[in-house]
């Protein structure tokens, strides 16, 4: 009977058994689980509390109407019992601040982690803790650490859980080992994996990195693979605009970031698919918006300024789209406008990658207006949010340099070497003079860089 019975008549039968339940002795209240076990093809201990939240509803309603006549469930229904004390309760604030301090990772990684950061903690202040709570924090394993972390966790993210389902069945698949499962294995064993650059959304396009990590030594090698993923994406839809218009971008990003042996094809290349992205749809704010940046990386400022216009008329919401129209105006030294238009775009963006991307830009632009107090404050929040964003760290070495303050400005270069050991002068520079600044500007900020960087000693290992 219980394959066929559905969740509300399931309900119904808990109803009209709760109040027999409730003024039942033992005995007679084992006989009645039996029953509605058998009806209902509950576990024993699911009908119990299913019993206990209905003659509680039963009871706030009674209460409500105010009508609680003899033998009434409302009468006999005992008080809750007061919840136990939590052991853990004592030592929350703490784990709070130790997963913040270690950057909210996972209770696995911070159980290792507690035993050398905790002191540290304690030595300056942020933490004052009883023996007793420390020795319970150090004992507190991990799964209990991400049990007392998970509404934090939520909060942290913005009010949503994750889906568990499909990502457990995924884990059950292909087991995931952490940074503390490997035992000593020897250098040359290397894991391999996808990293997807989409910030806090995989909806649209980005940039996806091919990341090797060889275990023993933590030696990185990374290769994007935008391009790789767009041609294939035309392959398999020839007539798709949005991904002619991605290729458009991605070619034209490698021309303005990596260069390459024939730098005139590449940007051929990346100019045909963004005129085949627009003939498709020249209406379409997506498209527009990648165009304009293609047309702005491989120097076609004109166009990417009428392409950005066109964008944002096409979708007054697209925040990427007044972000390129800002970032073009910024070319042809519109300043105020550019500011408007920075202005709207990060009041539409979503917090994440595209955001701390915009403060970056509307920094160099201050700097670009000559508004150096403004571009410091800019820069600085867009690295609070990303520390490791080069156009910010190379924005600041010219800045601090200009301003008379060499070692920031050395600092800012150290950050950027430790960052891209391989990339020499020369690279930094072309990458400067084919972003968007204004051109009369490019010679004085290269100049600041380059003094920031020669005045830089080369670290030895």
């Amino acid at each position: 009977m219980a394959d066929g019975i559905s969740m509300g008549a399931r309900r119904e039968v808990v109803a009209a058994v709760t109040e027999r339940y409730a003024l039942a002795g033992r005995r007679e209240k084992g006989r009645i689980l039996d029953e509605l076990t058998a009806v209902t093809g509950w576990h024993r201990k699911h009908a119990v509390r299913a019993l206990s939240a209905s003659q509680s509803l039963h009871s706030e309603k009674a209460a409500a109407s105010g009508d609680r006549p003899a033998g009434d469930i409302a009468s006999t229904a005992i008080a809750p019992s007061s919840k136990r004390q939590r052991k853990y309760n004592a030592i929350h604030d703490a784990l709070i601040a130790l997963w913040e301090a270690l950057d909210r990772i996972c209770g696995q990684r911070l159980k290792v982690m507690i035993a050398s950061l905790l002191p540290a903690l304690e030595r300056h202040g942020r933490l004052t803790l009883s023996d007793a709570h420390r020795a319970l924090i150090k004992s507190v394993s991990a799964a209990t650490i991400d049990r007392i972390l998970v509404d934090v966790r939520v909060a942290a993210a913005g009010g949503r859980r994750r889906r568990v389902g499909f990502y457990s069945a995924i884990r059950r698949e292909a087991p995931i080992r952490t940074f503390n499962d490997w035992h000593d294995p020897q250098p040359g064993f290397c894991e391999i994996d996808m990293v997807a650059h989409g910030g806090t959304s995989v909806a649209g396009s980005f940039i996806q990195t091919l990341t090797m990590t060889d275990i023993a030594t933590g030696w990185t090698e990374c290769l994007p693979t935008a391009t790789a993923e767009a041609r294939r994406a035309i392959a398999l839809a020839p007539d798709y605009p949005v991904a002619h218009a991605t290729l458009g971008v991605a070619l034209a990003l490698t021309y303005r970031d990596v260069g390459g042996a024939d730098e005139a094809a590449t940007v051929r290349e990346a100019l045909d698919h963004a005129q085949k992205a627009l003939a498709m749809a020249p209406s379409d704010g997506q498209v527009l918006a990648l165009v304009s940046v293609a047309l702005h990386s491989i120097g076609r400022f004109a166009d990417a300024q009428r392409c950005a216009e066109a964008a944002v008329r096409a979708n007054p919401n697209n925040a990427s789209a007044y972000n390129y129209l800002a970032v073009t105006l910024v070319h042809f030294s519109r300043f105020d406008e550019a500011f408007a238009a920075f202005d709207e775009a990060l009041r539409l963006a979503p917090r994440g990658s595209l955001q701390f991307s915009m403060l970056a830009e509307r920094a160099a632009a201050s700097y670009a207006a000559g508004k150096r107090d403004e571009a410091l404050v800019t820069s600085h929040e867009a690295l609070r949010l990303n520390s490791q964003h080069m156009q910010c760290l190379q924005n600041l070495a010219s800045l601090w340099m200009e301003m008379g303050r060499p070692a920031e400005a050395q600092d800012a270069i150290r950050r950027l070497r430790v960052m891209l050991p391989e990339r020499s002068l020369g690279w930094h520079l072309l990458r400067i003079r084919r972003c968007f600044y204004p051109p009369h500007l490019h010679d004085a900020w290269c100049a600041h860089f380059t003094s920031a960087w020669n005045a830089t000693p080369e670290q030895v290992s």
